[in-house]
């Protein structure tokens, strides 16, 4: 029996969520839109791949994301991590690199790219690194501590906007946890020994 590593859990995790933001319609004409917000701003290249700026990571993030608005302090805390790691500067130069090209080639989107092999495996592997950090907000890295990095501003938390707060950032009173749901009055039958 074999255990996955680290390195091939986080490849696993984002084919799979990058085949999941495929799968619907609507997913598709959100990546559409995503692309011409891209296209309207200012263009980002490469200028040395030996220390890629932090201007690099930020639109390597954003094409990870499929987010053209992410958060700076998120994006400048990641930044610090990401060039830290042991390969980390040709992670991020290599990847953008790779990415680039291939959309130059065939508009497409970095969900795609990584579904369907047109990455190498390094960057596969590093964009659903990238990917895991920004949604679940927690960098892992095998060569450190696992750092939050946001709470709130991490991407899962998008998803269910209006639906579930994040922990710990509830817009309840205090010890609102104790009482019955709001709604719960209204349900025939409800009844609350406190």
């Amino acid at each position: 029996m074999s255990t996955l590593t680290r390195r091939q859990s986080f490849a696993l995790f984002g084919g799979s969520l990058a085949s999941a933001m495929l799968a619907p319609e609507g997913a598709r004409a959100e990546l559409a839109e995503f692309s011409r917000d891209l296209q309207a701003l200012a263009p980002v290249t490469l200028q040395n791949p030996d220390n890629p700026g932090y201007e690099v990571f930020y639109r390597l993030s954003q094409l990870v994301t499929c987010q053209v608005d992410l958060d700076e302090a998120v994006a400048r805390r990641c930044y610090l991590l990401f060039q830290q790691e042991p390969w980390g500067k040709e992670h991020i130069a290599t990847t953008f690199q790779q990415i680039q090209d291939a959309i130059e080639e065939t508009p497409t989107s970095v969900p795609e790219l990584m579904r369907s092999g047109a990455l190498g495996e390094g960057q596969t592997w590093f964009a659903s690194h990238m990917l895991a950090t920004w949604y679940f907000g927690i960098y892992y890295h095998e060569s450190s501590e696992p750092v939050r990095v946001a709470f709130e501003q991490a991407l899962m938390w998008h998803s269910l906007d209006g639906l579930v707060e994040a922990p710990g950032f509830s817009t309840l009173d205090p010890g609102a946890w104790s009482k019955p749901p709001r709604d719960a009055a209204m349900i025939e039958g409800y009844e609350h020994d406190g």
